[in-house]
């Protein structure tokens, strides 16, 4: 390491992820189960409370920046992890609300380096090898599924986390193979891999959604 990226390392590990983003009261409860919470305070980072988390409410609820604000304190405190974003389609990840855009506003200010073509935001020296998923260094990639057969593009990658935006807009069969990419990576120093499932009703993948979180409608408590 190098002089210039040594003191731009210790500038980065002075700041503490509040600095750089606040969370609403629920956006903080799910800090607490994927055991960030005392990291956003420059902290610990503990192990999440389970692998399969769900994240759900009415749209506008804040649910894609709570996501991001779990990938921004784990990018910061956490060396070597490795983070997935996905929507079905990767025009849902673009436009001006967008999540691509929320990172270009997010990320430089933890020293960020975005690689447009390969969608991926570098957090430290690029090493040996074109792959994002190499090296020492913490990323965060922009991923989707369109087609069902879209999941093998991942077929060789490890999520540390995996975050689903809108995770009902997948189907069972797409949602099972990526989870098996949920595993630590090489580097990552992580205490458990994680996935958010965050989501509106509705949706092709409603009834496993259900099924997996154990969620009721409100006709069935009543009956």
């Amino acid at each position: 390491m190098d002089q210039e990226d040594l003191l731009n390392h210790l500038k980065k590990q002075q700041r503490k992820p509040i600095e750089v983003w606040q969370p609403q009261p629920k956006q903080m409860q799910l800090l607490e189960l994927c055991g960030l919470n005392e990291a956003l305070y420059g902290g610990e980072v503990f192990e999440a409370v389970c692998g399969l988390i769900g994240y759900g409410g009415a749209a506008g609820g804040g649910k894609s920046e709570g996501m991001l604000g779990v990938s921004l304190i784990a990018l910061m405190m956490v060396p070597g992890i490795k983070i997935g974003y996905f929507r079905r389609t990767f025009k849902e990840l673009e436009g001006s609300d967008g999540p691509i855009e929320r990172t270009l506003a997010l990320f430089p200010d933890i020293g960020g380096e975005y690689n447009k073509s390969q969608h991926v935001w570098r957090f430290g020296k690029k090493e040996a090898g074109d792959d994002w998923n190499e090296g020492k260094a913490a990323a965060f990639r922009f991923c989707h599924c369109q087609y069902e057969s879209d999941v093998h593009n991942y077929q060789s990658t490890a999520f540390d986390i995996i975050c689903f935006d809108e995770a009902t807009h997948f189907t069972w069969n797409q949602v099972r193979y990526l989870l098996t990419r949920n595993r630590a990576s090489s580097y990552s120093e992580l205490p458990r891999p994680f996935s958010i499932m965050a989501t509106n009703p509705g949706g092709v993948g409603h009834m496993w959604y259900k099924q997996i979180f154990d969620i009721k409608d409100r006709a069935d408590e009543g009956s």
